[in-house]
């Protein structure tokens, strides 16, 4: 009897050091895409050129909700992200750059948040860890989209704090 205990305890072992290595893998994999994406000097997607243009606007000190017309039709998103991104823009200079990575911190923001909910909730680093690692894991099922010039990320990262702090 004990001889089978210490080979299911050796068994779990192993398994669990491969659910760490797997999860880890998924981080090292989403950090490497995103840096490579994060240069990608062409649209990644249809409305990252928008929003360029958009941030743009605010650089230029032009108002950003204004009646649509052939040069210029506002995204109905709310100017945070805008406002941000064009703050970034300013200092590292106008490109896909800024906002991608406005978004790539933002979306690190949530992974932090999620560990950080899920610590605080279990009490265990475990489940922190590997619940932050699945977050990072669906990076490709959401078609990527954590790291595109979009308001998404650092919408999903302001839910992501409400929760926090409300936990």
């Amino acid at each position: 009897m004990m001889h089978s205990d210490g080979k299911i305890q050796k068994l779990n072992y192993i398994l669990s050091r491969l659910l760490y290595v797997g999860a880890g893998l998924f981080v090292v994999v989403f950090v490497i895409t995103v840096i490579l994406r994060l240069i990608y000097p062409y649209e990644l997607e249809w409305m990252e050129g928008g929003v360029v243009d958009h941030c743009i606007r605010i650089l230029n000190g032009e108002q950003l909700y204004v009646q649509p017309s052939v040069e210029f039709v506002p995204y109905i998103y709310t100017p945070l992200y805008y406002y941000i991104s064009a703050g970034l823009m300013k200092i590292i200079g106008i490109g896909f750059i800024a906002p991608r990575l406005i978004s790539i911190m933002a979306a690190i923001g949530s992974t932090l948040l999620i560990f950080a909910s899920v610590k605080r909730i279990t009490g265990e680093k475990t489940s922190a860890y590997l619940s932050s690692a699945l977050f990072i894991a669906g990076y490709h099922f959401t078609d990527c989209w954590y790291d595109l010039a979009r308001v998404d990320s650092l919408y999903l990262f302001f839910i992501m704090g409400g929760v926090y702090f409300i936990i």
